[in-house]
């Protein structure tokens, strides 16, 4: 017997959807408040922080974008300091970009601002609830990010377990 799950799903998806807008709408506000990184600096950033350097390319593809906008956005990010660039030993044609130390501070700077505003929205939540919401959150990324199989999930949840 197959469940029913259309209703379920389209909840989800609003829900998710209504979240996404609010984040956006927040973080549009907190960025003004708290630095001069525009919200796509932020994901780029972010990225860096996964990985300790990389190609600019590399950058684009994962974001889907195209090569010259990146280039752009980093060229800037690296007059700010936020950003490093170097030419890549394996490759000298090829650059490596990474986070530079002040670009770790500014983004941990964003990041505690981001906490502190999240804190003072959720004075209403007991600290058990926002754990369970943020395992729930966890679990969802985990199930919707396109770039893990069936098998990448079935074996992170074991090892979650």
């Amino acid at each position: 017997m197959q469940l029913d799950l259309d209703e379920p799903v389209e909840l989800l998806f609003d829900g998710i959807s209504g979240l996404s807008r609010t984040l956006r709408s927040s973080a549009h506000r907190w960025e003004n408040e708290s630095s001069s990184l525009r919200r796509s600096d932020v994901v780029l950033l972010r990225l860096l922080v996964e990985q300790d350097e990389w190609r600019p390319g590399d950058i684009a593809q994962r974001l889907g974008l195209n090569p010259s906008v990146i280039s752009r956005q980093l060229g800037a990010l690296e007059v700010d300091g936020i950003v490093e660039r170097r030419v890549d030993p394996c490759d000298g044609r090829a650059g490596l970009v990474k986070l530079s130390e002040a670009g770790h501070l500014e983004l941990r700077a964003m990041r505690d601002h981001y906490i502190e505003s999240f804190k003072a929205q959720l004075t209403g939540w007991d600290r058990q609830k926002i754990i369970e919401a943020a395992a729930v959150l966890k679990e969802l990324i985990q199930a919707l990010r396109p770039d893990s199989s069936s098998t990448d999930k079935k074996n992170t949840e074991t090892k979650e377990l």
